[in-house]
């Protein structure tokens, strides 16, 4: 059922917030919900840190279980990763969201995303992200300078 070549999808965008506003939200690791009101509709969180999961649900109803691997506040660099889901047209997600100081409160803001496209799915995962991470980047943006 898998496939052996991995997809990749990368979106980039300067955004008007401080570094500093995006890492506070983003290594928090809860509250997904509240800046990603459109896609995500709730979130719980069990454990903290490194290792903590967390539970979300998407407005349509798909339940997604996200393991937190990595919080680097020096590089700016938050990993989770999404073990095999059958709501998901992809097998092993590890994304990753980068945080890059611009200066003058703005920083650009790289999410990645790497996985084992379902063999029946290719490209499936890669449209759907591509859609996905630059409506999440507008999400967040808007939730940190309002909040």
């Amino acid at each position: 059922m898998e496939n052996a070549e991995t997809e990749q999808v990368e979106v980039r965008r300067e955004i008007a917030v401080d570094s500093k506003r995006l890492w506070d939200v983003i290594s928090g690791i809860g509250a997904v919900e509240k800046w990603f009101s459109g896609l995500i509709h709730t979130c719980r969180v069990d454990g903290k840190g490194v290792g903590a999961t967390r539970h979300c649900t998407m407005a349509d109803g798909t339940k997604l279980d996200e393991r937190i691997v990595e919080i680097d506040p020096q590089r700016l660099s938050f990993t989770y990763t999404i073990d095999d889901n059958p709501g998901l047209p992809a097998l092993k997600v590890r994304g990753t969201m980068q945080l890059t100081p611009l200066g003058q409160g703005r920083t650009e803001l790289i999410w990645r995303a790497e996985y084992k496209p379902r063999k029946e799915m290719p490209g499936v995962m890669k449209k759907m992200l591509e859609e996905v991470y630059p409506m999440g980047i507008q999400s967040l943006a808007e939730y940190c300078r309002a909040n």
